[in-house]
């Protein structure tokens, strides 16, 4: 007789203390005695989990380092545990929580940094895609530019970086330095983007957000322009080229299939 593989598996996840059960599992199921074998697994999957987010999110592991990163990772993946056996994409949600930690501007920094780990791996999990490149776009004829509908890349991600150089304090983290004073500056876009095989993060401008934001949304880049246009302060005009030249320059836009 063989075990029915969502059983043993909702036994597993309730056998690591702390795991709760997944949504749409047996719960008498997942009441039962657990078997032997899970016992033997039990704490290699939960450890198995917390490494995987010390990998997923290196930034925040190298930023925090071990005496901190472990507990909250710990926390996270038992109240989180994983929802499949793949764990190269595991940690929605980390970002969230680390926000939420009792220590205002370590959770800041902390939950910013992991935003950026995040939109890396998913960028990196994204299919691959031909940038529309500025050459490209210039062979549009300038009348039916209003109208064109461009599509953001498939592994293009993006956030507002909140005060501070977040893309530097990311890359120094990134590299395992974490001796750096964070400066504050004016806020700024922070792009992720992979065009070839190597996924890029890169400082924008925020008007450049507002344009992806609007173009996610289905709108022409007509309309896409005036939405980012109106976001803009006397202190800093729209600068449409600028703000669609930095999203061309990183391969942040698909090329038009037709």
């Amino acid at each position: 007789m063989t075990n029915n593989p969502s059983g043993f598996y909702t036994q597993f996840l309730t056998s690591i203390d702390g795991w709760h059960l997944l949504a749409g599992t047996d719960v008498e199921a997942g009441l039962a005695p657990a078997p032997a074998a899970t016992a033997v697994y039990a704490n290699t999957g939960l450890r198995a989990a917390i490494e995987s987010l010390e990998a997923n999110f290196l930034s925040v592991s190298n930023w925090l380092g071990g005496p901190w990163f472990w507990p909250a990772a710990t926390a996270f993946a038992r109240a989180h545990p994983p929802l499949e056996g793949r764990l190269f994409l595991y940690g929605d949600g980390f970002p969230e929580f680390l926000a939420s930690l009792e220590h205002a501007q370590l959770a800041r920094y902390t939950s910013d940094l992991a935003w950026v780990d995040w939109m890396c791996m998913r960028a990196h999990a994204a299919g691959d895609h031909l940038p529309l490149t500025a050459t490209r776009l210039a062979t549009v004829p300038a009348k039916a530019l209003p109208g064109l509908q461009l599509k953001v890349a498939p592994a293009t991600h993006w956030k507002v970086s909140p005060g501070y150089a977040l893309v530097e304090l990311w890359r120094s983290a990134r590299a395992g330095h974490t001796e750096i004073e964070i400066k504050p500056k004016a806020s700024a876009g922070v792009l992720v983007t992979r065009p070839e095989d190597e996924v890029w993060v890169h400082e924008v401008p925020i008007a450049s957000l507002h344009l992806l934001d609007a173009l996610a949304a289905g709108q022409s880049l007509g309309k896409a322009a005036a939405h980012a246009s109106s976001q803009a302060s006397s202190s800093h005009p729209f600068d449409l080229q600028a703000a669609l030249s930095a999203l061309l320059d990183n391969g942040a836009l698909l090329m038009p299939t037709t």
